[in-house]
């Protein structure tokens, strides 16, 4: 599994590529953690690109959902989803979501979804 993270402006992007499990996604946790809490409580969006991502084991889900939940008390304005697969969405959907205080949206590629961040009004974001 690889992954990418890469923070421009007020967004933070995570691009995963193949199949993750615990180890990747508490690695992916730890750095994106970092990140936020160096924000110092500003707010940021959160891009996530699963368009090429395979699967995960159940391990690695509820590492997403107990990041969600932290990540639920951050200044998180808004969360852009890029997944392509119908099964994969309802399997992240009911496996790492725990609340419904994230605004979350799902797209098809990268431009709608710093679109959508620009029309909430954080700012430009491109």
């Amino acid at each position: 599994m690889k992954y990418d993270i890469h923070v421009k402006d007020a967004v933070i992007k995570l691009s995963m590529f193949g199949s993750f499990n615990l180890d990747i996604a508490r690695a992916i946790t730890k750095k994106i953690r970092v990140i936020i809490e160096s924000l110092n409580n500003q707010p940021f969006y959160i891009l996530v690109d699963l368009s090429t991502i395979e699967g995960g084991t159940p391990d690695g889900f509820e590492q997403g959902r107990q990041f969600n939940i932290w990540l639920d008390s951050q200044n998180l304005k808004a969360k852009a989803i890029i997944c392509h697969s119908p099964l994969f969405r309802s399997i992240s959907e009911s496996r790492v979501r725990s609340s419904d205080i994230q605004l979350i949206k799902y797209f098809n590629n990268e431009a709608d979804a710093l679109r959508w961040f620009d029309e909430l009004s954080l700012g430009n974001v491109n």
